[in-house]
């Protein structure tokens, strides 16, 4: 096994805190990572009061101060974790300095860079596995382009026949729906899953679907393949992974979406137990991109039958003639040389968003909670609501982003990217539009039946023109690894000063 420990520089004085927990997982922080935390020890009880902060966020806090100091170096307010996880400082030192400590070959070789090369792979696929709670035996692990690409693979692959069907919810994102292509390319039919405008998929529309009921008509039994996101890039909203199951019990294949999930919850593919699962890695730790993971089981892999073979996916292939024999396990769906220079920050990304997930689970929750809460005592002068929030009302149901619309004070609506240039000035990120998600957007701004009229190569300008509108979307903010009180209250500020200036008259 490679061991690729690396001592990362000392903390700086100025981010001394005293840090307090028995959560034995933060030791994986510590010890991967060699920064020097203070002890970690439990509080007695007559040494806490109620103002005294949570172990949790003294750990936060000190990570943001430590790993993150750019952002308040620069002023800088990151509200868009949902499109960017920003990357730790000391995951850039240890890659680094990794590649400058090791020589690393083309794995396609057997030299002794290769076999580094080889061996940091493996170490890679494991700790994958070792993540997201996958069996071993069960599962394997492809190494993408990003979930896209991940995507992209499974939709060109997947045996879809005649009569077949690809299931897809309404709130997916554009690389989902791009899979209709291949689905309608072999004959198979796409249907759609209702979503309520809450965000939450209709639970009448999913039985139906999956049924083959959809039309009324008689029962489609015609197995095929269920992609579900598991929280939409959008609102926010998380769905019920329990709908993967019943999918499985009526012999359907699923795929689900975890992308956005994984960045701020602790996902067990164990539990879920999908067909396949597919993520981005910097969505999770923010470094590096270009390299995402399609980790699928082994019988689902076996049903694939891929369209194309390239550098590494064969193990033999006839010049002159026809034949071609495919490499075994993940080999056969990675064309060409894999992204083998990124693998060590994969390692040292996992294990160190494994040492604080839960802890940022819980500080998302709860800033979520305060921004809403905050967000809708906010009124004009006139008492309108300057914002209409979208998505579930149960924060069980919430993940880390949050759907916005904006209104002037007689209550009209106001374009999503005027909020975003006024968030600009206040060096405020957030995301403005349909985020790649044009039904979800169109579902929560009650545009749903318009979008359903589109024709074909219907431009984007013309689409407004016909309503009206100089955009469709809403504003997005969204919390995550990095993220701390005084980002959700200067939001909250931004947002009063909106109102209290009139500023969207």
């Amino acid at each position: 096994m490679v061991q690729i420990g690396i001592t990362a520089p000392p903390m700086s004085e100025n981010c001394s805190l005293s840090l307090s927990t028995n959560v034995s997982t933060h030791q994986k922080y510590k010890k991967h990572f060699s920064i020097s935390l203070p002890k970690l020890i439990r509080l007695r009880s007559s040494e806490r009061s109620s103002e005294t902060k949570r172990p949790a966020d003294n750990i936060l806090d000190k990570i943001r101060c430590e790993e993150f100091s750019r952002l308040d170096d620069a002023g800088m307010v990151y509200l868009d974790y949902a499109g960017a996880a920003l990357y730790p400082k000391h995951l850039l030192t240890m890659h680094h300095r990794f590649l400058e400590q090791h020589v690393l070959g083309n794995p396609h070789s057997g030299s002794p860079a290769s076999m580094m090369s080889s061996q940091i792979e493996i170490e890679a696929r494991k700790e994958v596995l070792k993540y997201f709670d996958a069996n071993e035996e069960e599962y394997m692990v492809v190494f993408t382009s990003n979930a896209s690409g991940a995507l992209k693979l499974v939709a060109e692959a997947y045996p879809f026949g005649e009569n077949a069907r690809l299931m897809l919810s309404e709130d997916s994102h554009n690389s989902l729906h791009g899979m209709r292509a291949f689905a309608a390319k072999s004959g198979a039919k796409t249907d759609y899953i209702r979503v309520h405008d809450s965000g939450l998929i209709d639970s009448e529309s999913f039985n139906r679907i999956v049924e083959g009921q959809e039309d009324g008509s008689q029962p489609n039994t015609t197995k095929g393949l269920l992609v579900l996101t598991a929280q939409s890039n959008v609102s926010g909203v998380k769905q019920d992974l329990d709908l993967v199951k019943k999918a499985q019990t009526l012999g359907h294949d699923t795929v689900v979406d975890i992308a956005a999930l994984a960045a701020t919850s602790r996902v067990s593919l164990r539990k879920i137990n999908p067909s396949a699962a597919i993520v981005s890695f910097y969505k999770l730790f923010g470094y590096p991109s270009g390299i995402g993971a399609l980790i699928m089981k082994q019988d689902f892999a076996e049903k694939l039958r891929r369209p194309y073979f390239g550098g590494g996916t064969i193990e033999t292939v006839q010049v002159p003639g026809l034949n071609v024999t495919m490499a075994e396990g993940s080999r056969r769906f990675e064309d060409g040389t894999i992204n083998f220079l990124s693998l060590p920050a994969i390692i040292y990304g996992l294990q160190f968003i494994d040492g604080v997930i839960d802890l940022v689970q819980q500080r998302v929750r709860d800033l979520m909670e305060y921004t809403i809460s905050s967000l809708s005592t906010i009124c004009y002068k006139n008492g309108t609501h300057i914002v209409t929030i979208h998505g579930a009302v149960n924060p069980s149901q919430r993940g880390g982003s949050l759907a916005l619309t904006f209104h002037a004070s007689n209550g009209d609506e106001v374009p999503c990217e005027n909020i975003e240039m006024l968030a600009n000035k206040e060096r405020m990120s957030l995301r403005s539009g349909c985020m790649c998600n044009p039904a979800m957007a169109a579902i929560l701004t009650h545009h749903r039946q318009e979008i359903g009229r589109i024709g074909e190569n219907v431009k984007y300008s013309d689409l407004l023109e016909q309503l009206g509108k100089s955009s469709i979307g809403v504003v997005r903010i969204s919390f995550g690894l990095a993220s701390n009180q005084k980002d959700a209250d200067k939001f909250v500020k931004f947002v009063k000063s909106l109102a209290k200036n009139e500023a969207l008259d």
